[in-house]
């Protein structure tokens, strides 16, 4: 059985989550299938990244309709969502191979290791499918990798763990590479996505070309379970997430007066990672006990295998903990900043 991805193309050439596939579809699927689907599929319409999702697709026709390049920056926290969207774009504009031409229409790249303008336009380079991607000096490759960028039809470029650049190079290397993302955007005439976290900022900053070419900025963030409204559009997140996964029932995540959510909230922070790692450890042992639904047990016992020694005796979903787990030794520490605690949902040590 193969089931589509959750995408789907607009009459005006933008991309949107799709709805739901139907539940009943699930029954009888071997786990297998399940967690393939979670794991390399299944997209869950968070509200955030639906609006970069749309800022993204119409910049990048724009770029191809004037012929001109430009850069967009996605903030997004670690776990937060940067391999999700870039997943929907890569599975949304395809490769297409023939005989007589390869078209990649999406491609992806992390900023390397070690950070040189050789290594940068290797990984382009390499993300564009050149067998001889590391040979050649820093120009030759310049000007092979602009070649292959309009041979193969590119219409996006990706570009992941941007904040890796300041926290590897001195000044005079950030705006170097800087200048290299701008005469991409330059060269390849097409937009280029700049992902990573706050501390991708100062590689814009620092650059005065690079930032009149990037003046637009979407985040993508952890649901704040500090806040009302937070809980309210985590809760709303899970409701989404419950109708899309791949189980034949509804599980009644994120329901209304569901302690459900609250409990998510004091697992994960908001963390959208672990959210989805609960969840698929929950899958798989609801379908592993024949069920297509989840129990409170599920997420119990999911949460123990996602956070092992770290969630002994604070198990939310066993009623353990009624806060925001980050203190020290705890699954949460350190990851969540210290903003101030709002409408009764506390942080640190329980009364």
């Amino acid at each position: 059985m193969c089931f589509p991805l959750e995408l789907e193309m607009q009459p005006s050439n933008e991309l949107k989550i799709m709805e739901p596939l139907p539940k009943a579809i699930w029954a009888g699927t071997p786990i297998e299938k399940r967690l393939t689907f979670m794991n390399n599929e299944m997209i869950a319409p968070h509200p955030e990244m639906v609006v970069a999702i749309r800022a993204i697709s119409q910049r990048k026709n724009r770029c191809l309709n004037e012929n001109k390049g430009a850069a967009i920056f996605i903030e997004v926290p670690s776990g937060g969502g940067k391999t999700t969207l870039v997943r929907f774009f890569k599975a949304a504009m395809p490769d297409h191979v023939s005989d007589e031409e390869t078209k990649v229409l999406v491609i992806s790249f992390q900023v390397p290791k070690i950070i040189t303008l050789k290594q940068m336009e290797k990984a382009l380079l390499t993300a564009l499918g050149d067998p001889k991607a590391g040979s050649g000096k820093h120009y030759d490759l310049d000007e092979r990798s602009t070649t292959l960028l309009r041979t193969a039809g590119t219409e996006l470029i990706l570009i992941d763990n941007i904040q890796d650049i300041p926290e590897k190079r001195r000044a005079g290397g950030i705006r170097q590479i800087g200048n290299w993302i701008r005469d991409l955007i330059d060269d390849s005439r097409r937009l280029v996505v700049l992902l990573g976290t706050e501390d991708s900022r100062e590689i814009l900053q620092s650059n005065i070309q690079l930032k009149r070419r990037c003046p637009a900025k979407r985040t993508i963030a952890y649901f704040n379970p500090l806040d009302k409204l937070g809980l309210n559009r985590l809760g709303r997140f899970l409701r989404e997430i419950d109708k899309r996964l791949p189980l034949a029932e509804l599980s009644g995540l994120g329901d209304e007066d569901n302690e459900t959510t609250r409990q998510f909230a004091f697992a994960t922070g908001g963390i959208q990672d672990y959210i989805f790692q609960i969840l698929s450890a929950a899958v798989s042992h609801a379908a592993t006990e024949g069920r297509e639904k989840l129990t409170s047990e599920d997420l119990a016992t999911a949460y123990e295998e996602t956070f092992q020694e770290l969630s002994k005796g604070i198990n939310p979903f066993r009623g353990e903990a009624n806060r925001i787990l980050d203190q020290e030794g705890e699954p949460l520490h350190g990851l969540l900043g210290n903003p101030p605690p709002k409408n009764g949902m506390k942080r640190g040590k329980s009364n």
